[in-house]
């Protein structure tokens, strides 16, 4: 489960969604890991990083409503969940079998 402000929403992170997020970003996962430890995510970079993610976990959602609970859950909220997807991002590969990651 993601944890974005008051809202608990399945998540899940696959290749796909990290071949998405780098390129809406047009950033390697490493940096945008470095954007996030900087600070510097603007939030339309925030919502790209959720949206497939959250869609991933088979939520039918739009860009405008994930910007919607990013707003909602405010920056730290926010900064705490993108930390915990590329978390998984980062240790993905290291699980046995090389399955896909669910956000807890």
């Amino acid at each position: 489960m993601l944890k974005l402000g008051q809202k608990n929403l399945k998540a899940r992170v696959t290749l796909d969604t990290i071949y998405t997020m780098e390129t809406a970003l047009d950033k390697s996962i490493m940096q945008i890991a470095q954007s996030l430890s900087n600070g510097h995510l603007k939030v339309t970079e925030q919502v790209a990083i959720l949206l497939p993610v959250i869609r991933a976990g088979a939520n039918d959602v739009s860009e405008k409503e994930v910007g919607e609970m990013v707003y909602q859950a405010g920056i730290a909220d926010t900064l705490k969940a993108i930390g915990d997807v590329v978390t998984v991002v980062m240790s993905a590969g290291q699980a046995e079998g090389n399955v896909e990651e669910a956000v807890e």
